[in-house]
């Protein structure tokens, strides 16, 4: 198991180094040929991580449905913490989807992703009457701090659904 760690790592180096060489050099064409599959794992990187402000929190995305009758579903993203490592690796694209979701630059979205959800999770005998999206924020703690800072939930849309 440590020799495939080591050459996971390996290779994710020499992909991280080659995704912004030159164009036209051999070892960016290379890399390129593998990008569909490095998307789709979600592995790609983003200098966001590094500077000039890295990212400073973790996100979840949290769709609370309310149907005529008043019951409240709450749907949110599987945290990765309870699932096992190879099922927490396969759902990295998802959360890494969602986390992005939440942010601000994808605000044009939100409706839609409440349409969606009212649509999806809405029954003949209990309609879903309202979507509030939320996002659920948690600041990541400074290097060499093991104290896990609380998610604070804020709202980010209140959409009711429309009768026609």
């Amino acid at each position: 198991m440590i020799v495939l760690t080591n050459l996971f790592i390996i290779v994710y180096i020499a992909y991280a180094w080659s995704w912004h060489l030159p164009k036209d050099s051999n070892a960016n064409r290379f890399i390129h040929l593998a990008s569909p599959v490095i998307l789709w794992l979600g592995l790609w990187h983003s200098w966001r991580m590094f500077a000039p402000r890295p990212d400073s929190e973790n996100r979840r995305l949290i769709i609370e449905l309310v149907h005529a009758n008043r019951c409240k579903v709450i749907l949110q993203e599987v945290n990765l913490a309870e699932l096992s490592r190879w099922n927490a690796f396969l759902n990295c694209r998802e959360r890494k989807y969602q986390n992005n979701l939440a942010g601000v630059d994808f605000k044009s979205h939100w409706e839609s992703l409440c349409r969606f959800a009212a649509k999806n999770y809405s029954t003949l005998d209990s309609p879903v009457v309202r979507v509030n999206l939320l996002v659920a924020r948690q600041r990541i703690p400074a290097p060499g701090n093991y104290e896990l800072n609380p998610f604070v939930e804020t709202r980010l849309l209140k959409w009711k659904v429309d009768e026609s």
